[in-house]
């Protein structure tokens, strides 16, 4: 049924689609910063835990808790690179984007240029024509009085 429905939409153009990739990967970099933040007052609160239970003498759960510790710590580091990567192809899909606006003026140059040559094309050949007319009127001797 989903083909059915593509079928009949607006294709999107690629500057569209640009556009919704940099949106959802701009989403995604929130959400991973807010997963972090979570991490991080889970954190928080598990030092303040261990802290109590190391008053209390808990060896025990003070050692699940410092592994679960070194596991929270690990999490907010991949959440780091995650979102070092997302950064990466937010970067990399601007740079196309320039890469493409850049391409789509200069094939607007190039079509300028190519009408200014034709012109200038054809006025020099104007230019050409009256010239050997006037050499050819030079050349039998008439003055053109």
């Amino acid at each position: 049924m989903a083909f059915l429905a593509n079928l009949f939409r607006k294709q999107k153009t690629p500057e569209e689609m640009m556009r919704e990739y940099k949106r959802n990967i701009d989403r995604t970099i929130r959400e991973l910063e807010r997963e972090r933040t979570k991490l991080q007052a889970q954190e928080k609160k598990l030092v303040a835990e261990m802290r109590k239970m190391a008053k209390s003498n808990q060896t025990e759960s003070l050692r699940i808790m410092a592994k679960d510790l070194v596991r929270t710590r690990n999490h907010g580091t991949q959440f780091y690179k995650m979102k070092a990567q997302m950064q990466a192809v937010s970067l990399r899909l601007q740079t196309l984007n320039s890469t493409a606006a850049m391409a789509k003026a200069m094939q607007g140059v190039t079509k300028s240029m190519y009408g200014c040559t034709k012109i200038l094309l054809i006025n020099n050949q104007q230019a050409y024509d009256e010239c050997a007319d006037e050499h050819t009127c030079y050349a039998e001797g008439d003055d053109g009085i």
